[in-house]
């Protein structure tokens, strides 16, 4: 076969362009230390990248993002439930104090103070937040859990709140209470009679009441005997299931305390309702109850009660953490602002992904774990404490006038004994009363107690799961990154030792070729 010296010209620059493509291909990944710079230098290669990039990608935001954020959300939940454990813990103490009998007034001024002081606080870790997000209000981070300032003046919800018969609970209520003003003797003096009221308490008090469209009006007898007409309120209706599955529909009528007070008219017999009958009480927040409704409504499965209320204080919980309800905001004048926004209670969980196909539950939501009603139980203590302190102020007010020689007769000294007698007994109810309550109390915050303790191990729980998923995590990125660096790094030793090969293969391929071009046709001649 004929070599020409085209023939080696055109071969020698292949061999010299494949040598110094080798040159700077091997100079390349000294710079850089990777095996490939184009999908097309290793077609495997690359693939095997973009799959372990991505993988890694997703492990390092598991590692680095969601676990970090979920680790710092879930610990300051705890703190939080820990904190209103202590709180509960101190309330159940305080009604074991309570509960004991007789206390001194030193004893009852401390509890009192003390419940006082909790009232504020029930709810405020509640409002607890991680990096701005409100962490027990479910979806709604950006809400706190309770109203604050002004913030719930001038809103209305309607709101539907759900019981079951175990629900209904009952309140121990005082009539004929005494009025005794130091200086005036009364006349005739009425015995206190404790009762026994069933009722189904509502989350709020000072609710809505609308006037009976009819303009119809009821006659009771004031205090001093007297009939007074005193206007009608709508009825209201209560929905329930009885045991047999069928719904129910019973009429509630409204009974408004402050009426009845601004009428002169004894608001005992709100507490009193004849058979089947049931009071809706607004200012208190009560659906009392005669006793063959209450035993009917007792083995219902579910009661609904839909009632609305405007105006809302600072601390109170707003509805919509617990609630079906209806928000509507009007301005300082009355005007609405807005539509009125509908909110259906649902479970709202939040799911981080903390790992390949596993998702982990980082909130805890305040309803699943407190009462809504929760400061109504404080309200109800501190009232019985009060009450039970203005009785006996009331008998010793008595006993003085009895000292005093001003009620000296023989007939002012009648009638005092017979209102000292009315109102020890009313001091005797209002102490048994006001044990009976912190007694019930016990139970309560133990229960409540218990359903916090349980929050907290699960949230403790939760955090160790976390805690064991994060150290895999780790694991899967040390291993992925590993994986990756093999794919796609190389040591630095073998790519010199390649890029010295491939050097000294060009510069040979130089020489040999300037030898090779340098002989003519002459030197044959």
């Amino acid at each position: 076969m004929r070599v020409t010296n085209t023939m080696i010209q055109n071969n020698s620059k292949t061999m010299i362009g494949n040598n110094k493509f080798n040159v700077d291909k091997y100079n390349t990944q000294l710079q850089t230390q990777k095996k490939i710079q184009t999908p097309s230098e290793d077609p495997v290669v690359a693939i095997r990248a973009l799959r372990l990039r991505s993988t890694v990608s997703r492990i390092e935001q598991f590692y680095d993002k969601n676990i970090p954020d979920a680790t710092s959300w879930m610990e300051v939940t705890e703190t939080a439930l820990i904190n209103m454990e202590k709180i509960i813990e101190r309330l159940y103490t305080q009604c074991v104090s309570g509960s004991n009998d007789p206390l001194t007034d030193d004893e009852r001024n401390a509890i009192l103070k003390e419940l006082q002081g909790f009232q504020y606080q029930i709810y405020d870790e509640l409002n607890a937040d991680d990096g701005g997000r409100t962490l027990f209000t479910g979806y709604k981070t950006d809400t706190k859990f309770t109203f604050d300032d002004n913030d719930g003046k001038y809103t209305n919800y309607e709101i539907k709140e759900t019981f079951t018969g175990e629900d209904i609970s009952h309140e121990y209520y005082i009539t004929n209470n005494q009025q005794v003003t130091y200086g005036t003797i009364k006349d005739s003096v009425e015995n206190p009679e404790m009762l026994t009221v069933e009722r189904i308490r509502l989350a709020y008090t000072d609710l809505e009441c609308n006037l009976d469209s009819s303009g119809s009006t009821t006659d009771y007898v004031d205090r001093d005997g007297q009939t007074v007409s005193i206007e009608n309120y709508e009825s209201m209706t209560l929905n329930y299931v009885d045991e047999s599955g069928n719904s129910q529909v019973l009429d509630v009528e409204t009974m408004s305390i402050n009426t009845f007070e601004k009428n002169n008219v004894n608001s005992d017999l709100i507490y009193q309702p004849p058979a089947g009958k049931a009071y809706f009480i607004p200012e208190t927040g009560e659906i009392v109850l005669a006793s063959d409704v209450a035993t009917t409504l007792k083995s219902a499965t579910s009661i609904e009660f839909t009632y609305s209320k405007t105006g809302f204080n600072d601390g109170e919980v707003r509805p919509e953490m617990y609630f079906d309800c209806t928000k509507t905001e009007y301005d300082i004048n009355g005007t609405q602002v807005g539509d009125p926004v509908e909110y259906t209670k649902v479970e709202n969980d939040i799911n981080y992904s903390v790992g390949f196909n596993q998702k982990m539950t980082i909130n805890v939501e305040g309803s699943n774990v407190f009462a809504a009603d929760m400061e109504k139980d404080i309200d109800e203590l501190i009232n019985a404490l009060t009450y039970s302190y203005a009785a006996e102020k009331k008998v010793n007010d008595i006993k003085k006038m009895l000292e005093d020689n001003d009620y000296a007769s023989e007939e002012d000294q009648q009638k005092l004994n017979e209102m000292l007698s009315a109102a020890k007994r009313e001091q005797d109810y209002a102490d048994e009363r006001m044990h009976k309550m912190f007694s019930e109390g016990v139970t309560k915050y133990q229960e409540y107690l218990k359903d916090v303790n349980i929050a907290v191990t699960d949230i403790g729980s939760r955090s160790k799961r976390l805690d064991t998923t994060k150290s895999r995590v780790l694991s899967q990125k040390e291993v992925y990154k590993e994986l990756q660096t093999k794919n796609e790094d190389r040591e630095i030793s073998d790519i010199i030792i390649d890029y010295t090969a491939s050097y000294t293969a060009y510069q040979a391929s130089l020489q040999a070729t300037s030898k090779a071009l340098n002989t003519s046709l002459l030197d044959y001649i």
